[in-house]
Order: structure tokens, then sequence, then C-alpha cells
């Protein structure tokens, strides 16, 4: 008598393929995965150190005011508490630092119309945003 027994195969729930363990076969999850990656929360963003409001240590937040919603909540540390407000402030620019980004790179026009950008640092710019976007690690 076999006991060996196959394993349950499970099936996409968009369009009913065997997976190997996941909800989603492999296009629809990529296809998520892609969609996924290049939305995020639309800023303003802002840095809120909630201990230093309160007077306690409650943690520093990255908030989205707009859509009232944390980006990122940070333990308040008091050790690094200059490093820790420093990178939720960095967090907190990176709506803004996105934008410009792309804003560099639709406006580099050649030296002859007086403004300069190099091959080099377009590129830094590219992978940049790529990175922000998810298309890059």
């Amino acid at each position: 008598m076999n006991t060996h027994t196959q394993p349950e195969r499970l099936r996409c729930e968009v369009c009913d393929m065997p997976t190997l363990g996941d909800t989603l076969c492999n296009y629809h999850y990529d296809e998520r995965e892609k969609n996924m990656s290049t939305t995020y929360t639309k800023g303003p963003w802002k840095m809120l150190d909630l201990g230093e409001q309160r007077g306690d240590d409650s943690p520093i937040v990255v908030h989205a005011e707009q859509q009232e919603v944390d980006i990122a909540v940070m333990a308040n540390d008091c050790e690094l508490r200059s490093e820790i407000k420093a990178n939720a402030r960095l967090i907190a620019a990176s709506p803004d630092l996105l934008e410009a980004l792309k804003a560099v790179t639709e406006n580099a026009y050649p030296i002859s119309y007086g403004f300069k950008i190099n091959g080099p640092t377009l590129k830094k710019v590219q992978a940049a945003i790529a990175k922000a976007e998810g298309k890059a690690s």
C-alpha cells in the first residue's frame, strides 16, 4: 500500500491555474508585484516626534496627512534618537525627492541649452528613480 500522497495543489484566485503554494500563479503574482511596486501613498509626508510632543517615549512617525495614514513608525530609542529622527526626515522627504529627480530627467537638455548634467550623474538619477519605483534594487 502506497502511503505517499501528492500535496494538494492550490489554484490561482484569478485564472484557476495551479500554483506552488501561493494564491496566485506566477503570471498574476508578477503583475501584482509590478503594480504594487509603482504605487505609493502620495505626499506630502511629515515627520512627527510624538515622544517630544507628549514628553514620553512615544514613537517617531512619518505621516501622510491627506490620506490620514502612517508611512513609518520608528521606535524612540533615546541613544539613537537623533539618527532615528534623521532617518524619519529622509523618509518624509521621499515623495518630494522622487518628484525632483523626475523633473531633472525631464529637463536634462543638451549643454547648448544651458543646462549641464553629465552622463554618469543622469544615470545615478535614473537609477534612484528606478529603485524608488521598485524597478531596481
